[in-house]
């Protein structure tokens, strides 16, 4: 047309590509989160279990808890579920805690360790003692540190990191209770997948970003 394009007309334009193409896109970046068959699938899925053994242990799976994993992520169990065993574990409770918050084995340095690594924080003398009376059992402690996996608190940090990874800035106050809410009901691994299939924020949340998609893949 012989003339530069104007900004509403970039927009315009680039949400219409965006739109066309969602379902190619979903089903690609699906292909490689929730895929237990395929090669990047199971890539994708070594690395987020490395990433959370590192954090809690400070040390790779062994090959053993890999293919346990693999198999558990396989059959439907959520990252979370498996996050929480871990912290629940006696391998964490009597080992790792007391290295992360100091003191001997109890209650209470299990409840500082898993706040510390989760929230990078200390918790207050509340979350302390709720946390600590439910740290009696494997079974209590799975529990407990999957309600806290689960609570807004925790989910804002999963997406505000999801959004520096993929779009290098924060989300805005509505993305965060858009998909605080949205991961009441679907899996972690879905928000990736509808941030990158809508090239943002899903239009739901916002519809004034579908040029960010193009500056992430470019």
């Amino acid at each position: 047309m012989y003339r530069a394009s104007t900004t509403i007309e970039e927009n315009n334009y680039s949400q219409k590509l965006l739109d066309r193409f969602k379902t190619q896109r979903a089903a690609f970046v699906n292909s490689i989160v929730f895929s237990s068959t395929t090669a990047v699938g199971l890539e994708y899925r070594d690395l987020q279990i490395t990433g959370y053994f590192q954090l809690i242990h400070s040390r790779n799976p062994t090959t053993d808890e890999r293919a346990a994993a693999q198999l558990a992520l396989k059959n439907g169990s959520s990252f979370q579920s498996l996050i929480a065993a871990r912290f629940a574990s006696a391998e964490f409770y009597n080992v790792n805690a007391p290295q992360i918050a100091g003191g001997t084995v109890s209650p209470q340095t299990w409840a500082r360790a898993v706040y510390l690594k989760l929230f990078n924080r200390q918790p207050n003398q509340t979350e302390l003692t709720n946390l600590a009376n439910q740290a009696g059992t494997v079974s209590s402690r799975q529990t407990a540190v999957l309600a806290l996996l689960n609570s807004a608190a925790y989910r804002e940090i999963l997406i505000t990191s999801r959004f520096q990874l993929l779009f290098n800035r924060l989300p805005t106050g509505p993305e965060l209770t858009a998909y605080k809410t949205w991961l009441a009901t679907h899996r972690w691994e879905s928000l990736i997948t509808d941030l990158i299939a809508n090239g943002a924020a899903s239009p739901a949340v916002t519809s004034t970003l579908p040029r960010q998609f193009w500056e992430v893949v470019n």
